[in-house]
C-alpha cells in the first residue's frame, strides 16, 4: 500500500528536514501515530491528523492508498 503524507508548515517549522510531502510504501496497516513516528514527527506535536480529508484520532488505522495530513499548532495575533 502506498501512503501520501502531507506535513503542515507548523510541524515543518519545528522538526528540521521534514519535506512538505512524503510518499511511503507499507505492507502492514499502521495507526496515524505509528506513521508519524516512522517519518520522524513526534506525535506530541500533532494537533490532529486527517485520512482522506476526514479528521481522525491518532490511534485510527490508515487504510490502503490513503492521503494523510498531519497538522500542528497554529498561532496568530
Amino acid at each position: 500500500m502506498t501512503l501520501t503524507i502531507h506535513v503542515a508548515q507548523s510541524l515543518r517549522g519545528v522538526v528540521n528536514d521534514l519535506p512538505k510531502t512524503i510518499i511511503v510504501g507499507y505492507t502492514e496497516r499502521k495507526t496515524l501515530r505509528q506513521l508519524a513516528v516512522d517519518v520522524g514527527i513526534p506525535p506530541i506535536l500533532i494537533v490532529f491528523g486527517m485520512i482522506n480529508g476526514v479528521k481522525r484520532d491518532l490511534n485510527d488505522i490508515v487504510g490502503a492508498d490513503a492521503e494523510v495530513h498531519f497538522l500542528g499548532t497554529m498561532s496568530g495575533g
